[in-house]
């Protein structure tokens, strides 16, 4: 805070708030102390400050030089007051003047407490530089002159006691809205400058105080004294492009007041769009026309409120010289072209954007990538016949004016030699065979472009697999596809030669007969086979009512070579068949055997062997 080194331009206290950073520099325009006045001293780097009391009570303070190990820096204090004014204030109510090293103190600050008794002290080693604090009343008004003569430090102001200060005023923005102020210049003069109202945001900024008004100013010293008010800020003229105004909300009854600011600005520039760049291409000489206007509602953005009109130069653009007409034929051939692009508004408003973009005669023609091509060898001999216009749309990237031919040479494809007009029957069996597929214009337009791509017939390949099955375990029931890990990247798997997966292992499966596909993933080869998940009753009941009259292993017809031993309790033979057959019928030659628990074994081909017991019911 800059010093207000005389009485009448006393920096006004508000708000309770402490003070730091505080400088005394200087006596100001006028000595306003002399050596008669109490506590015998004058100013020599000075302060004032002007205290208005809003609640009485008792009045101290604390001030603490920032160079507070220095007791070189010696800070003294004058109080005038009740009610006095700057051309009569009377003699000091309180004052200290006190030199800290001449009397010998370890400290440098000083002010007003509730522990002194003394009203004055000083010069020099008189004192302890603290004096006793004031009794003050409802809107009494004092004077601070705050003086340092010896030393160089700034300082800071801590206020004790009781009494209070009127508020400072507050400049309401509850929504944090931006306060600069952007506004074309359409004032008929292209000048950057334009009329503004100031005042657009004092409600907001008011709210719901009260005695208090808010000036203009230029600048920074008017708003601080608020000195020199704009007179008409409902209707300010800009006189720089920008310019900051300062705003200063002051309470005239108690003086206390706040700052703020914002910048108003006239905006010459115009936000362009993106053009696109322009290319033909080539008629057969270079040249060709170009609708410059298909540009305009990008440059533009779809504002209607704007012109757009095109240039050969940056500098004819900007100074609105030498337009091209909107069909602009390129004046090099085969030379890519700047055209600027100059956006102006209608409505009044002086300023213009710029945008540059291209305009060029390509003879390269564009062409899509075609797709390799791989068929499955379904006849085992190497050879297939493939349809090469699949490839159309995707080298002619779907552009109508464009026409795809191929070609079993890159030569061929070149010279436009020998096309291939049917569909195309490979000839090298099982190894890819490179093609040549040549897209031009058909609607007049020169050059070509060729790109290559392969045909190969895939050799149907040799599957290598197992599988395992769990069986004989409910709800443990599986089916294992086991393959090489790297081969069987290639294939998927099914169990019902529908849903194909990754997945090689199936689990909780019931009993009954499963097919499992496996298939290339190329989708060239699928192989299958039958396999069966068995488990066994644990009871049958032979009554000959038609229900549960044999006993036999589920889906065991599936191993005819199978054989079924049964035995009783005993270990004794009772019955034998093979997997083929239908199954015991609870009999021994002929007759029925008790209603007991009976074991079984089951013997496969393969050494196999399963062993377990069921009941017979009667």
């Amino acid at each position: 805070m800059v010093a207000q080194s005389d009485c009448p331009d006393a920096i006004i206290v508000c708000g309770n708030n402490n003070f730091s950073n505080l400088n005394a520099t200087g006596v100001g325009n006028i000595q306003e102390i002399n050596w008669s006045n109490a506590c015998h001293s004058e100013e020599h780097n000075t302060l004032w400050l002007k205290i208005l009391i809003k609640n009485g009570g008792t009045l101290g303070f604390i001030l603490t030089p920032e160079e507070i190990d220095d007791l070189v820096v010696d800070f003294d204090f004058w109080i005038y007051g009740p009610n006095v004014n700057c051309s009569n204030k009377g003699t000091a109510i309180r004052c200290s003047t006190t030199n800290p090293l001449a009397a010998g103190l370890t400290y440098n600050t000083t002010g007003m407490n509730d522990v002194e008794t003394d009203v004055a002290e000083g010069p020099n080693e008189d004192g302890n530089a603290f004096i006793k604090w004031m009794d003050v009343n409802d809107d009494d008004t004092y004077y601070i002159v705050i003086d340092r003569p010896h030393g160089a430090s700034n300082f800071s102001i801590e206020w004790t006691g009781t009494a209070t200060f009127h508020e400072v005023p507050v400049f309401y923005n509850p929504d944090n809205i931006p306060l600069d102020m952007v506004q074309c210049d359409d004032d008929g003069v292209d000048d950057q400058s334009d009329t503004f109202d100031l005042t657009i945001y004092e409600t907001m900024f008011i709210g719901n105080q009260t005695d208090v008004a808010i000036t203009y100013h230029r600048d920074i010293n008017d708003m601080t004294t608020g000195e020199r008010p704009l007179a008409n800020p409902a209707a300010y003229k800009n006189i720089t492009n920008p310019q900051r105004v300062y705003l200063r909300m002051t309470n005239p009854v108690t003086g206390c007041f706040d700052t703020n600011w914002f910048d108003i600005a006239i905006d010459t520039t115009l936000v362009t769009g993106t053009a696109n760049n322009f290319v033909l291409c080539d008629m057969g000489n270079g040249v060709r026309e170009f609708n410059l206007a298909q540009n305009d509602s990008l440059v533009n953005m779809g504002d209607t409120n704007t012109t757009v009109v095109y240039y050969k130069s940056e500098s004819d653009a900007r100074n609105k010289q030498n337009p091209l007409p909107a069909l602009y034929q390129n004046s090099v051939p085969y030379a890519a072209e700047t055209i600027w692009a100059r956006m102006e508004n209608i409505t009044g408003c002086f300023g213009y954007g710029l945008t540059s973009f291209t305009v060029s005669i390509d003879t390269f023609i564009p062409i899509g990538l075609p797709e390799n091509m791989t068929l499955c060898d379904l006849d085992e001999n190497g050879y297939r016949l493939f349809d090469l216009s699949y490839n159309n749309t995707i080298a002619t990237q779907g552009d109508p004016d464009m026409t795809v031919s191929y070609y079993r040479s890159e030569n061929a494809a070149r010279n436009s030699h020998d096309a291939i007009t049917e569909p195309y029957r490979n000839i090298i069996p099982y190894g890819p065979q490179t093609m040549w597929a040549r897209v031009e214009y058909t609607n007049g337009c020169y050059g070509y472009n060729i790109m290559p791509f392969t045909v190969t017939v895939e050799p149907l390949p040799e599957i290598v697999y197992d599988i395992v099955v769990k069986d004989f375990t409910p709800g443990s029931n599986s089916i294992t596809i086991q393959m090489d890990s790297d081969f069987a990247k290639g294939y998927e798997f099914s169990l019902n030669g529908a849903d194909y997966s990754d997945n090689m292992f199936y689990s909780r499966l019931k009993p009954g007969i499963y097919t499992v596909y496996i298939r290339s993933k190329d989708k060239c080869k699928v192989v299958s086979r039958e396999v069966a998940i068995l488990n066994y009753p644990k009871f049958f009941t032979p009554n000959h009512d038609g229900t549960n009259e044999l006993w036999n292993v589920y889906y065991l017809n599936f191993f005819k070579d199978a054989v079924v031993y049964i035995f009783d309790l005993y270990g004794k033979l009772i019955k034998s068949y093979r997997g083929d057959e239908a199954g015991w019928d609870g009999t021994f030659h002929g007759r029925n055997l008790p209603a007991t628990d009976y074991w079984f074994k089951l013997e496969f081909p393969t050494g196999r062997i399963i062993r377990g017991h069921f009941s017979l019911l009667r």
